[in-house]
């Protein structure tokens, strides 16, 4: 009778008054039509129209919210479209940023795949050489000491030609 009266509203039309449902976060609004029902917003502002309360919305203005579910806003997402990035990085959106030879340089940008950089390739000279790279400089300290100590001091064993005069 007070629904028809109108003296008591029933938001979901389910002929309960709104009055006797309850309401979760005690903001006025029962939370059938709560837009926020968890927390209190008597406004149900809902800026960008999505059905979630502004406060309640990981992005209030945005109605497109999140289009590529990485969860992220599209107003603060620079890749808006990629799953995977929230920001260009070095390989732009869209491409991953993966390292495929461990020397610290994007493969899309790479200008030496699959070495390391910083030893094979003139132009990345610069960098400081991996564990691995010392390595292969001790080991070839060691074989030319091995060979100085099986051909002597004069750097190879003594050939002499046919004929020649000692």
């Amino acid at each position: 009778c007070d629904i028809a009266a109108g003296t008591s509203t029933d938001c979901n039309d389910n002929v309960i008054p709104d009055d006797c449902e309850l309401d979760g976060d005690g903001d006025g609004v029962i939370d059938d039509c709560d837009n926020c029902p968890t927390v209190p917003n008597a406004d149900q502002i809902d800026a960008d129209r999505d059905g979630k309360g502004n406060l309640c919305d990981e992005c209030p203005w945005d109605f497109f919210d999140d289009r590529d579910g990485d969860g992220v806003c599209d107003s603060d997402d620079e890749c808006y479209r990629d799953p995977n990035k929230v920001g260009p990085g070095q390989c732009g959106c869209g491409v991953p940023d993966t390292d495929d030879d461990g020397d610290g340089v994007a493969a899309c940008i790479d200008q030496c795949p699959g070495v390391d950089d910083a030893v094979y390739a003139p132009e990345c000279a610069d960098q400081i050489p991996t564990v691995s790279q010392w390595g292969i400089v001790i080991l070839g300290l060691l074989l030319l000491t091995a060979g100085k100590i099986r051909f002597g001091r004069r750097g190879g064993p003594i050939v002499q030609p046919p004929g020649a005069r000692r």
